[in-house]
């Protein structure tokens, strides 16, 4: 699969899900796709981890219950997330903003931020998101 296919399929899933999506090449940020449009990655605690796995395909879970999903197709990496099972309590969003050292007089915002990314179960996150782009490299693959 080439770069831009991975930027392509990127950017589409991230506008028709709400999803941020980062795209890597070498553990080097190429690209970034926020539609909620967060000041901060919500996902900054985590993209270290994420990129030194040797998984191919990895889902994580934060103790915000923030749900981020990892593809690995040789040197690129694509991380989706965070998304949602069910819309974030106030205390979730402000517990979230105090770990990411976000003042308080923007929790309205992030309130916002937040609830525009559709929640979706985790099931669906892997039955469908993630499975979407596996089933396209694989055709780009085997073409």
């Amino acid at each position: 699969m080439q770069e831009t296919d991975f930027d392509y399929l990127a950017e589409q899933i991230s506008r028709l899900s709400y999803i941020p999506i980062r795209h890597y090449k070498n553990k080097e940020l190429i690209s970034f796709y926020d539609p909620a449009g967060f000041p901060i990655d919500p996902a900054g605690p985590y993209i270290d981890m994420l990129l030194n796995t040797d998984e191919e395909i990895l889902y994580y879970i934060s103790h915000h219950d923030h749900f981020y999903g990892l593809l690995s197709f040789g040197e690129s990496t694509l991380i989706l997330g965070p998304t949602l099972q069910t819309e974030p309590s106030r205390d979730k969003i402000k517990d979230f903003m105090f770990e990411m050292g976000i003042e308080s007089g923007y929790f309205e915002q992030y309130q916002a931020l937040f609830h525009r990314i559709f929640p979706i179960p985790l099931e669906t996150f892997f039955t469908r998101a993630l499975p979407y782009l596996l089933l396209h490299h694989t055709r780009q693959v085997s073409n």
